[in-house]
């Protein structure tokens, strides 16, 4: 497994997601270093370096909106002179999208230009769910067609240690998410130092699932290199299994990915 690091540029791929198909990846966070409202133990980005907040905040490194907005519109010109067909716009990145003050003005924008510039493309989003207790954010995580919100774990202190939150608690993040219509959850499945894919995290996960009523569950597992060391992998026989139980418990589709 090779580590990903931080993406340069606010526009980047195509690239081929597992979940997603071509997707033209979105990120509206700093390029400099990992800013983000989790700390998550197994980020591909690597460890986060400055935690934010509150949307409301406008640390002076946050990129420029219009700048966003250039390279999202030059990206969509580019695929479309070139006649490739996206699958989806995703929102993703070097951090979580929803911490970016400007969200709902780029997401509305991007929108627009997905409509002009490539209408058969879906928007996308995979976001930490950090902010969904705001109604102003639910409105906005809305508007895309795909919702993928993570939750990692159904009792506090695990999600605590493989999520390191600030500023949030698991109960809020579990109401906020339950308030959106047509979620896809997906779920990160770790072992070594931290593990939740014992019988009883899973258990406590499959409650929390099953308040919040998603439309999918996307079960996986580590396909690149954490930056915190101790931390594998679950392999593709355990990955199923625990998929396995959570449809059978929740009756919702569950589908595990990786793990090979």
């Amino acid at each position: 497994m090779q580590r990903l690091g931080l993406e340069q540029r606010y526009v980047y791929g195509p690239v081929r997601s597992r979940r997603l198909g071509w997707s033209l990846g979105v990120n509206i966070s700093p390029t400099a270093v990992k800013h983000c409202s989790f700390g998550c133990i197994y980020c591909e980005r690597g460890l986060t370096r400055v935690f934010y907040g509150s949307p409301q905040d406008r640390p002076e490194y946050m990129p420029p909106t219009s700048e966003i907005l250039e390279e999202i519109r030059t990206g969509l010109e580019r695929e479309r002179a070139a006649g490739r067909q996206l699958d989806a716009i995703t929102f993703a990145g070097n951090g979580e999208p929803t911490d970016h003050p400007d969200f709902g003005e780029i997401t509305v924008e991007t929108r627009r230009l997905r409509d002009q510039l490539m209408p058969r493309a879906r928007m996308a989003l995979l976001s930490n769910a950090r902010h969904v207790q705001s109604a102003r954010i639910r409105d906005v995580i809305s508007q895309f067609d795909i919702r993928c919100l993570k939750l990692d774990a159904g009792e506090e202190s695990l999600w605590r240690r493989i999520d390191v939150p600030f500023g949030v608690t698991l109960d809020e993040v579990v109401a906020g998410i339950a308030k959106i219509s047509g979620v896809t959850i997906q779920s990160m499945f770790i072992t070594g130092k931290v593990d939740n894919a014992t019988e009883a995290a899973v258990g406590a996960l499959i409650e929390r699932l099953r308040f919040i009523r998603p439309i999918e569950i996307q079960v996986y597992t580590l396909d690149r290199e954490p930056p915190l060391s101790g931390v594998r992998p679950v392999d593709g026989e355990r990955l199923r299994e625990i998929a396995a139980r959570i449809q059978r418990e929740t009756g919702t589709p569950a589908i595990a990915y990786g793990g090979e």
